[in-house]
Order: C-alpha cells, then sequence, then structure tokens
C-alpha cells in the first residue's frame, strides 16, 4: 500500500509538473565576425631609416569591439603590447589581436632592408597615374602590396585575400619616395622604388 500512494503522490507530481512549465526566451547576441584586414605583411624599408613602424595600416573589424595586442619575435621573445610596434632591424614580427571574448587574430610582419638605389626588378614595372592616385602593375601578378616612406612609416598594405591585382589605390600617400612590396602568391616578393 505504500508504494501504491508513492507512486501515487509521484504521478500527481509529475501532472502538476508539466501543467506549470512555462517558456522563458532568452535572447542571444553574438558578436560581429572578428577580423584584421590581413594576415601576412611583407615590408621593405630603406637602410638609412633607422626604424619602421608596423601596424599603424591595420584595420581591426568586430569582435567585441575592444582590442589586445601582444608583439612579439620568432623566438618568442615579448616586444611590446601597443596597437603597433617601431623596429630597427629586419626580421620576422608577429602581432597577436584579442578581443574580450578571447577570439584571437594572428598577423605576421616580414621586414626587409634595402637601399632604396638598389631597388631593381628584372619584369616588374609600377606607373604611377597622379590624376586618379592609383598604381598599374605589369610584369607581377602581386596578391600584396606593400609601401614604405623613406622614414620608415609603413603607408599602406592592399591585399584583396590572395585574389591577384594590377591596379592599387594608393592615393593616401603624400608626395614622396616609397619602396613597393610586391608579394604573389606563391610567396616571391619584389621590391620596387616609387617617387610620387
Amino acid at each position: 500500500m505504500k508504494k501504491l500512494i508513492t507512486f501515487a503522490l509521484a504521478l500527481a507530481a509529475s501532472c502538476f509538473a508539466c501543467v506549470g512549465q512555462s517558456l522563458v526566451s532568452m535572447p542571444v547576441v553574438q558578436n560581429p565576425l572578428f577580423g584584421v584586414s590581413t594576415n601576412e605583411v611583407n615590408a621593405t624599408f630603406p637602410e638609412d631609416s633607422p626604424s619602421v613602424t608596423l601596424g599603424s595600416d591595420l584595420v581591426i573589424t568586430g569582435g567585441s569591439g575592444t582590442y589586445s595586442y601582444r608583439w612579439y619575435d620568432n623566438s618568442g621573445k615579448d616586444l611590446g603590447y601597443e596597437s603597433t610596434l617601431q623596429v630597427s632591424a629586419p626580421g620576422k614580427y608577429v602581432l597577436d589581436v584579442k578581443d574580450t571574448c578571447d577570439c584571437l587574430q594572428t598577423v605576421n610582419f616580414n621586414i626587409s632592408v634595402s637601399g632604396v638605389d638598389d631597388i631593381r626588378a628584372s619584369k616588374a614595372k609600377i606607373s604611377f597615374d597622379s590624376m586618379y592616385g592609383h598604381v598599374d602593375i605589369e610584369g607581377f601578378d602581386p596578391v600584396q602590396l606593400s609601401a614604405v616612406d623613406m622614414s620608415g612609416r609603413l603607408w599602406a598594405v592592399i591585399d584583396h585575400g590572395g585574389m591577384v591585382f594590377h591596379t592599387a589605390d594608393l592615393s593616401s600617400l603624400t608626395g614622396g619616395v616609397y619602396i613597393i612590396t610586391l608579394t604573389d602568391s606563391r610567396g616571391s616578393v619584389t621590391s620596387l622604388k616609387l617617387i610620387k
């Protein structure tokens, strides 16, 4: 009898539990897709320039909107925690960008040094259209272009996600001499001098 009463109470409780349920709506808000304008930068800066500033041209979008930065070299040595890094030697530098949700984007910077008069490209040619502010590229199939001025400032990185381009908008560059570094899809790099 005791078992029958316990069963009856359990059955009654489960029936009342079903009647007493309610639906709770919980909206979920997802941050926009977190990304950076490029994940690899190849650049050449002039040998007579004391340094080059990296990261100043990166565009970071989405995620939580608040970011932290960590710069380090190939050996993992920490170099800084700001959005930009000033370096005075060629080499490979890495920037990790995290948002407050711990989402991570990594950008590799491959920096070389060259004398501006030593730059000679065997096949590649660039011509600047001063009317429209763009350069036309011939004899090379770049997927990335970077522009560094004679003081070592990285002015522009143009990267169309691996797509080849032969025209690039450089209207944001002020007048002066620049080293233009072109990288193709196989990782071949060539540098040219641009006088704007």
